[in-house]
């Protein structure tokens, strides 16, 4: 790995371990306006401390980051189907 000023330069093997962390909330709907790199800087930020969330809560923690990252904020609401799979809806696109 080669870092430079706020800048990290991934090689090898380890950049394919990227994949196996983002693909969870790329399988959901709500990430897919957010890059790679945003992603995994909001779940950085969430794995410096332990937080005792709900996955509604984490999913909402993970999107308020990347919005804050991306400048993208919006007031969501998450919703789980059966399967165990979430959707993001903001206020305006909610389908109730």
């Amino acid at each position: 790995m080669k870092s430079f000023d706020k800048i990290v330069v991934i090689e090898e093997k380890l950049a394919s371990f990227i994949g196996n962390y983002i693909k969870p909330l790329r399988v959901g709907k709500g990430f897919e306006h957010f890059s790679d790199e945003c992603i995994l800087y909001a779940l950085l930020e969430y794995s410096q401390f332990v937080r005792p969330f709900t996955n509604e809560e984490r999913i909402e923690y993970l999107y308020s980051k990347c919005g804050e990252y991306s400048g993208h904020r919006k007031d969501i609401k998450v919703d789980f189907d059966v399967n165990g799979n979430f959707e993001i809806y903001s206020d305006d696109e909610l389908p109730w």
